[in-house]
């Protein structure tokens, strides 16, 4: 019976004893069998009878993108249809809707009788959310009781979905005016590379956001250190890499002879299975080269402040616990207090260039304490110069749901003939429009305009020409990292590596086809 419950959220219910109050609350009082079986968005209980029925029939390709939220759909999903057994469509068809509960006009909660999991529940809270002019189901959760249902919205469901509600109805408008934007872009858009070297000359830290295993940006970062100004402008360049492996990066850096297995042992070492972000061994490898026709008082140093241990040195299920303590506000804190450690006591004048994801990069208007945040209290707005690269409108977990201002941007670029630039979003019709580039940061909505989370935007390309990634293959996994990763797993438990992969299957050649058979599909298919 539990297949039939679709647990949509990832909330803790605690503990609860506020009394709820809510805009009104409509009595139903009738079977899902007595409602009437069609698709009517126009009010909670519509949305709610509509999943019902698709939980019946499990007709889950023609229904489900059309009465979820948008959060539980993005782009490319496929919703294949289920076998539904005779008893759980009897259980769904016999639930008694007691209450649709309206939190405010955004957000509500039906309420019914659920026998899904025996006695534990004997109801189910059903949230709704108003989302694009139509009600739309955003999960279930089992209850013990009507009142518990009632202050489970209250206090846990219903904050959340207005957060999201109040987030749609934000980004919804888009401008039309498309000449302002592309006349801004005209006059103020530079080349890459010289925007972010004046940056780093105007501002103690430029934070650059990137995109994880982009070779274009990449590329580009490896063209910014190889200017002859490069040196004499930054002294120091920071990465998003676990600060227990800083010892082998300083080794790596310092020494006379370019050691590419070194390399690959550190950034291997940085994640479980490996980080084989192949841009980012050969930036550092170019890094390492610039570095060599430099004096020692220009030589560039390269700080890993992430938080955590490099996995070359955890050795024991007491290394790992303390691994799996590490959350992302913790990498966030870290990564600042970091910074600030290794700037303040530098009396190097030079600037400083931090590549990180674009997450992290952003100064979060809602106060969120991202990487961006934490330095700019810790320095000052001035100081510190966040760059976003042009990405998707997604999530941390690689969903799409659409492109940055439904597309607007990507008009505008092509308009300007693709040809890469950035440029400051300050005062600019960019800047001004609703930011929409995640959807979520620490569980939170992304707030405010794109110039109140960052300062710059650069564009390198199309969305449509983007690669799935740029992969480090046969360089880094090896016969002996396999057994590596191998060892790694079996220290913390984990028995299928790969999506479901056998721990005793996994092997070279099977992570080798893998990543082959995938670096060059394109990243973002639903465009084209």
């Amino acid at each position: 019976m539990k297949k039939a419950v679709l647990i949509l959220w990832l909330l803790v219910l605690g503990n609860i004893g506020m009394k709820a109050e809510f805009s009104h609350i409509v009595r139903v009082d009738k079977k899902v069998s007595e409602l009437k079986d069609t698709i009517d968005l126009s009010s909670p209980l519509g949305a709610f009878t509509a999943s019902a029925y698709m939980q019946v029939k499990g007709n889950d390709s023609v229904c489900f993108d059309k009465i979820y939220t948008f959060r539980f759909c993005p782009l490319g999903k496929s919703y294949p249809n289920r076998k539904v057994q005779p008893e759980v469509k009897e259980e769904i068809l016999n639930r008694e809707v007691k209450q649709v509960v309206y939190y405010n006009d955004s957000v509500a909660g039906v309420i019914s009788t659920f026998e899904g999991w025996g006695d534990e529940y004997g109801y189910m809270l059903t949230g709704s959310v108003f989302e694009n002019g139509r009600w739309v189901n955003a999960g279930e959760q089992p209850v013990k009781s009507i009142e518990e249902g009632q202050l489970w919205l209250k206090e846990k469901l219903a904050p959340t979905l207005d957060r999201y509600a109040k987030y749609t109805s934000r980004i919804s408008h888009v401008s039309t005016d498309t000449t302002a934007f592309i006349r801004y872009i005209q006059s103020h858009g530079r080349e890459p590379e010289e925007f972010l070297l004046e940056a780093l000359k105007q501002h103690r830290i430029v934070l650059y956001g990137e995109h994880h295993f982009y070779k274009p940006s990449w590329d580009l970062m490896k063209r910014l250190i190889r200017r002859p100004e490069f040196p004499e402008t930054a002294g120091t360049v920071f990465l998003e890499m676990k600060t227990g492996n800083q010892d082998r990066i300083n080794q790596f850096m310092n020494g006379e002879k370019l050691d590419r297995q070194l390399l690959l042992d550190i950034l291997g070492g940085d994640y479980q299975y490996g980080w084989n972000d192949k841009g980012m061994y050969e930036f550092l490898i170019a890094l390492w080269e610039v570095n060599q026709k430099l004096s020692p008082a220009k030589k560039i140093r390269v700080i890993f402040p992430d938080f955590g241990l490099s996995w070359l040195d955890i050795q024991t299920e007491d290394d790992v616990k303390r691994w799996e303590r590490y959350t992302f506000q913790d990498r966030d804190t870290c990564m600042a207090d970091m910074t600030e450690k290794i700037i303040r006591e530098n009396q190097d004048s030079r600037g400083h260039l931090f590549i990180v994801g674009g997450n992290h990069a952003c100064k979060h208007a809602n106060g969120v304490p991202s990487l961006g945040n934490l330095l700019k209290q810790k320095f000052s707005d001035e100081e510190v110069y966040a760059v976003k690269l042009h990405t998707v409108w997604g999530d941390n977990s690689g969903n799409v749901f659409g492109k940055v201002r439904k597309g607007l941007f990507d008009f505008v670029f092509r308009m300007n003939g693709n040809k890469p630039v950035a440029f400051a979003l300050a005062d600019s019709p960019f800047g001004r429009e609703p930011c929409d580039f995640e959807l979520e940061y620490q569980g939170v909505p992304i707030a405010g305009t794109f110039e109140e989370n960052f300062d710059a935007y650069v564009f390198l390309q199309p969305l449509e020409m983007d690669k799935v990634g740029y992969f480090l293959v046969e360089e880094m996994y090896t016969d002996s990292f396999v057994d590596e990763i191998k060892r790694r797993c079996k220290l913390s438990g984990d028995k299928y590596p790969y999506r479901g992969l056998r721990l005793e299957d996994f092997t070279k050649e099977w992570r080798i086809n893998q990543l082959n058979g995938i670096k060059d599909e394109k990243r973002y298919p639903m465009f084209e």
